[in-house]
């Protein structure tokens, strides 16, 4: 038998996906404005704390968690971990240039992807489609 999701847990799933919808927009201009050469602080301050603000909601939820493995068999949690500086120092990964923007492209683009990665392997899309 089938066990069925609390409706906590429903509202829940439905929260982290929300921020991820927010984070996901909020990155898609972040780098409309990267790829044209300008740095709009308003945009860069709002996505990287949205960025490091659900790294901090789903903290909970990987850290501990030996059973979610990377495609190349890694933990998730050892990749999440990297980025745990982030969350308490956001600034560290803020671009205020486009010279600095070059810099810490990688770095955030690695950020985004260990949370889109989280999500899924935390199966908060499941039967949302």
């Amino acid at each position: 038998m089938m066990e069925e999701e609390s409706p906590a847990s429903y509202s829940y799933s439905y929260f982290i996906i929300a921020k991820w919808i927010e984070v996901y927009n909020l990155g898609e201009t972040y780098r409309f404005f990267f790829l044209s050469g300008v740095i709009d602080t308003d945009t860069s301050y709002q996505y990287i704390s949205k960025l490091t603000r659900l790294w901090g909601d789903l903290w909970i939820e990987v850290e501990g968690r030996q059973d979610l493995k990377l495609n190349d068999n890694t933990p998730l949690e050892t990749e999440f971990l990297k980025y745990r500086k982030y969350y308490f120092d956001p600034k560290q990964i803020l671009a205020s240039t486009l010279e600095e923007a070059v810099l810490k492209a990688d770095e955030i683009y690695n950020l985004e992807q260990i949370l889109r990665l989280a999500i899924e392997k935390l199966k908060y899309t499941q039967g949302m489609r």
